[in-house]
């Protein structure tokens, strides 16, 4: 999820916890108490991406995609977080000769905990994934529910454009209305009626903040957030049984193993999938358009927001018929052999490996090029490949690996499906 997301749903739900926090004579006055709630949850919010920062001296796209959502996107990572917060939050308070009660304490407990917590929740909710329970299971958790940037998790939060206090925050939270409107009716992302959706709940929640009380305004948009969610996760649901379906169907020879789906900006109607299957000898990636209401809108007609100049991946036709619920864009195919040898002798096939979720290989006579069709955007290198001299020489792990299990240890040797290095040169951990 975007940090712009991130912070908005953190201000919202801060300043619905402000509200609902019981005041006293004793302690913290209630504009303080809400400034600290409102700066812990807008820090917390956005404290995990702090992995960020150290990605960027990693000097590698192998280094970023291994160490994004990495340590600091785990339990462990949010209870550092929270500690270090409500260490400043202490500092802040001692400066500014404050003292909080007990109660007061705790209700900033509350905060500080869960902001990291929910921006790592947030992330789950999309195709990228987490694992969040390092180091006790260091598997990929994905939620395949919510596109990376929705603009209706912008539009929860527009009672903030009437409630806050700082004149500077309530234009900032009216050009994120504004741009989010601007890319619902003229991005082509977003059909008309989605967009639609979009402006009334917009027009329903500045409302309500004008003319209803604070707290109903702030639970309304804390609610819509929660529903908007929710109703992504059902279609979500519902696209995985219907992909199942029509793969079996399509593809009766091959095993799918994984099945990546990644809805359409505000429209829980039109996914873009991505199937991943392999036969004796091959993986085989196919992406598609599904539409759920093919009735109202065929897959054909739904938004084509993916690679829409090509990829660097060869896809070729998918040898099976459209339907009105399914559009079938493209193919991949790597054979089986060919990813296992990259992977036994090449360090940063092996470091890939435990990102990739939808892998592909493009062998040639000078170069191989490892990539992962999720984010496979562009005809040149992305930041989702990595191309290597071929054959891949003998390369010898210098640094360890982080322990996230690959993705597709299924499609790996034995010794790659539970996280250890394959039995080569390569010394991974």
């Amino acid at each position: 999820m975007d940090n712009l997301t991130h912070s908005l749903v953190g201000l919202l739900v801060g300043e619905a916890a402000a509200a609902v926090a019981n005041d006293s004579q004793r302690g913290l006055d209630p504009a303080t108490k809400r400034t600290a709630m409102l700066g812990l949850m807008l820090v917390g919010s956005n404290f995990p991406d702090f992995d960020l920062f150290y990605t960027a001296f990693a000097g590698s796209k192998l280094g970023y995609l291994l160490h994004h959502r990495g340590y600091t996107h785990t339990l462990i990572g949010a209870l550092v977080a929270t500690l270090a917060m409500l260490g400043g939050c202490e500092l802040w308070m001692r400066r500014q000769r404050l003292q909080p009660t007990a109660k007061d304490r705790m209700q900033l407990l509350f905060v500080a905990l869960l902001a990291p917590l929910l921006h790592i929740a947030m992330d789950f909710t999309n195709n990228y994934g987490v694992h969040p329970f390092w180091p006790f299971y260091n598997g990929w958790l994905y939620g395949d529910s919510v596109f990376i940037i929705e603009p209706l998790l912008w539009s929860v939060a527009a009672p903030l454009a009437l409630l806050f206090r700082s004149n500077s925050a309530r234009y900032a939270i009216w050009l994120v209305l504004i741009g989010g409107s601007g890319l619902c009716l003229f991005s082509g992302l977003v059909p008309m009626l989605s967009g639609c959706v979009y402006l009334l709940l917009t027009a329903l929640l500045l409302g309500l903040a004008a003319f209803a009380s604070p707290r109903m305004a702030l639970f309304t948009g804390v609610g819509s957030w929660l529903l908007t969610t929710l109703v992504f996760m059902m279609s979500s649901h519902i696209a995985g049984n219907r992909v199942g379906a029509l793969a079996a169907a399509a593809f009766p020879g091959f095993r799918t193993l994984d099945h990546v789906l990644t809805p359409m900006p505000v429209n829980p109607v039109c996914w873009d999938v991505l199937l991943v299957q392999e036969d004796a000898k091959n993986a085989v990636l196919r992406r598609a358009t599904l539409s759920l209401a093919p009735g109202l809108v065929q897959a054909t007609q739904c938004p084509d927001g993916v690679a829409p100049n090509g990829t660097t991946a060869k896809l070729q036709p998918v040898p099976a018929p459209d339907g009105p619920a399914i559009h079938w864009k493209g193919e991949v195919t790597t054979p089986l052999e060919q990813l296992r040898t990259a992977v036994a002798t090449s360090c940063e096939a092996q470091g890939f490996m435990r990102f990739a979720r939808a892998p592909w290989l493009l062998f040639t006579s000078q170069t191989t090029t490892l990539g992962d069709l999720r984010y496979d955007r562009e005809t040149g290198l992305g930041f989702a490949e990595l191309q290597f001299a071929s054959p891949p020489p003998p390369h010898r792990c210098t640094r360890p690996l982080p322990p996230w299990l690959p993705p597709r240890g299924d499609l790996l040797k034995d010794e790659m499906s539970s996280g250890a290095p394959p039995s080569s040169s390569v010394n991974g951990e």
